[in-house]
């Protein structure tokens, strides 16, 4: 049995993980690589398998290093955006929560294979649930993820034979979802992708960080007096753009927390409204912000796909202000903060883990639980991280 945070009971391994998964994407607070949403699914699959089995730190470490990077290799091998073959970014979850309880199980190369071939049955998640709002399949699709996946390696583990050729084959990953349209070269590249992974600062979706992003900046610089702001224009290359901006009405004042944090005129608002964004600001009395929807209303977005770099990031993302006076502000973000590129600090990192834990109610361990992390590739027995959160009892 292993420890479930927050319920106060233990579960088996496998609904532990669909509960641990559904948790990972709830606050929609983790960590994105372009695309791609790598640790979801391969953590939430990691954790309670790797509870359960006793293995060691270094196990678990390459265990979830190779999820995330599958994950990651499979969003970005195709030749464009996973949305724009109507998929979410949460596709390749499932293969990558299959490969990851492979390692924790310790199965061999064939029974590997299986666990994959097993997992892309059912490989799930369409535009759907982003292209209008209403769904809440966002805010728990890692736990189906990361439970798929691993039940796929359990019965892998049994001696269950998958499909063989379940990313190259005729009716495989590649050419079922992505219309055979993807960079073998990419795919074996031997350098390992996990470095590629941006830490949000911000608890929202990964595009909407770079616009938040360029926002930030100018309110750091002292260029903007949200009091005064006459209109708002973004600029940007993703096709996620208009889902996100559109219908107005809705994006500025969104209903539900979940189509809140995909809102670009609703979170622009925020930050201009309130210098940040905090978990806060998506319950229902954080929702009725009369302020920042009164600044979301003013947002108007254009697409420019000249300020693309490459298809599997979000490119550049302009904003532009201009105030009742005429005076305007412009900022560009090449990256969003958090990225490789612009990244956080470790201390921010582990900030935004104990304000999470203080959020749950699980102030009075989240530094235990922090400590043993830092020395988790020595841990002879992984079970001591579990532990040190317990079964989620709140203060």
């Amino acid at each position: 049995m292993v420890p479930a945070v927050t319920l106060d009971r233990q579960l088996t391994p496998l609904d532990a993980i669909l509960w641990w998964g559904a948790l990972a994407h709830t606050l929609d607070y983790d960590d994105v690589a372009g695309y791609s949403h790598p640790s979801g699914p391969a953590v939430c699959a990691a954790l309670p398998t790797a509870h359960a089995a006793r293995i060691d730190g270094r196990q678990l470490i390459t265990a979830v290093a190779l999820g995330q990077d599958l994950v990651i290799r499979l969003a970005q091998a195709v030749r464009k955006p996973v949305s724009q073959y109507g998929w979410l970014p949460s596709i390749p979850g499932i293969l990558g929560a299959a490969i990851t309880t492979s390692k924790v199980l310790s199965l061999d190369a064939e029974q590997t294979r299986s666990s994959l071939g097993l997992a892309l049955h059912q490989t799930s998640g369409t535009m759907e649930a982003l292209a209008r709002p209403g769904s809440a399949y966002r805010a728990v699709r890692e736990g189906f993820n990361a439970r798929a996946g691993a039940m796929s390696a359990y019965l892998a583990g049994e001696g269950m034979p998958g499909d063989a050729t379940s990313l190259e084959g005729q009716y495989g990953y590649f050419n079922q979802f992505f219309h055979g349209d993807y960079d073998r070269g990419f795919l074996v590249n031997p350098t390992l992708l996990g470095p590629l992974t941006t830490f949000k600062p911000w608890p929202c979706a990964g595009h909407p960080q770079l616009f938040l992003t360029a926002v930030a900046d100018l309110l750091k610089g002292g260029e903007v007096n949200p009091a005064t702001i006459k209109s708002i224009r973004i600029t940007g290359c993703s096709d996620l753009l208009p889902h996100q901006c559109e219908p107005i009405d809705v994006r500025s004042a969104p209903p539900h927390s979940i189509d809140a944090k995909v809102s670009i005129p609703f979170l622009i608002g925020k930050l201009l409204t309130h210098g940040t964004i905090t978990i806060d600001d998506f319950t229902v009395d954080g929702l009725k912000d009369a302020p920042a929807s009164a600044l979301g209303e003013r947002v108007r977005w254009k697409l420019d796909v000249g300020l693309r770099r490459g298809m599997n990031d979000y490119g550049i993302g302009i904003v532009e202000i201009e105030h009742e006076d005429g005076s305007t502000a412009r900022s560009e973000a090449a990256f969003p903060l958090g990225h490789p590129e612009n990244p956080l600090v470790w201390d921010d990192i582990v900030t935004k883990f104990h304000n999470c834990m203080q959020l749950a109610g699980l102030g009075h361990v989240s530094e235990k639980v922090v400590q043993t992390v830092d020395n988790l590739e020595s841990l002879p027995d992984v079970t001591a991280l579990l532990n040190s959160i317990g079964n989620g009892s709140r203060e």
